[in-house]
């Protein structure tokens, strides 16, 4: 499957909250592989990005973000970061039937960002 790097990064967290509940066996088995199959993509990912700050920024004095160098840098660093975003990767995943989460409590921010992995 084809997904850009932005909705791979934005379903990390709904992965990591869906990979704590109690699910049936199966179900368990294609959450833990997906979410298995896509850590190396979003490890690049971030190293990518940070690698793009790194160019157009300094890190601030407690380490927590990274300051644009001018006003040149940061258009540059926000321009390549949208092109990372945008990128397209293959992965592969294993979708699952909607219904077999209907015990499932989730936030719908949460569902939504792993759309990808369900087929009804």
């Amino acid at each position: 499957m084809n997904l850009k790097l932005s909705v791979l990064f934005d379903s990390v967290g709904a992965l990591q909250l869906l990979s704590q509940k109690e699910l049936p066996g199966r179900v368990a088995f294609v959450v833990a592989r997906n979410t298995k199959n896509i850590a190396p993509v979003v490890d690049d990912f971030l190293k990518s990005r940070a690698a793009v700050l790194e160019k157009h920024g300094t890190l601030n004095e407690d380490k927590t973000r990274y300051d644009w160098l001018s006003d040149e840098h940061q258009n540059e660093g926000e321009a390549e970061m949208k092109q990372l975003l945008e990128t397209e990767v293959e992965v592969n995943v294993t979708q699952i039937e909607v219904a077999a989460l209907d015990s499932i409590q989730m936030p719908p921010a949460a569902m939504a960002s792993i759309m990808w992995m369900f087929k009804e």
